[in-house]
């Protein structure tokens, strides 16, 4: 977002996909656990899967700021300095065995972007 302030076009990795997580909808979920007592490693994540550049299309998209063009790129023509695996999807299998479902990640964009306008240095989507 900070990014789409000064610029007019972005470069984003195209090639990974994860799972965009929401810190609110992840502690409701952490908490929903802790009263089950749950007592196995469980994977939390909001539904759904994407690119980092569907990722920021769809953020630029719900924040209102279509005018900034986003181009995809690979990872090996966007070097950062540590590794990034090209999928990073997390399993819900774990969770719903616990009866915990958590909306998409589109879903929670908006709630997100809210929060963001509100605290703008506290960064809750990881």
């Amino acid at each position: 977002m900070k990014a789409s302030k000064t610029r007019t076009e972005l470069s984003v990795v195209a090639d990974q996909v994860g799972s965009p997580t929401f810190t609110r909808d992840l502690a409701a979920a952490m908490l929903q656990l802790i009263r089950t007592e749950a007592r196995s490693i469980v994977h939390i994540t909001n539904s759904g899967a994407c690119s980092w550049f569907e990722f920021a299309r769809e953020i630029l998209r719900q924040a209102g700021r279509e005018s900034i063009r986003v181009l995809p790129v690979t990872t090996a023509e966007y070097p950062l300095p540590a590794r990034r695996p090209a999928y990073s999807v997390l399993s819900p299998a774990s969770l719903t065995q616990y009866g915990i479902t958590i909306r998409d990640w589109k879903e929670a964009l908006p709630d997100y972007l809210k929060d963001l306008r509100q605290v703008s240095p506290l960064r809750l989507f990881c």
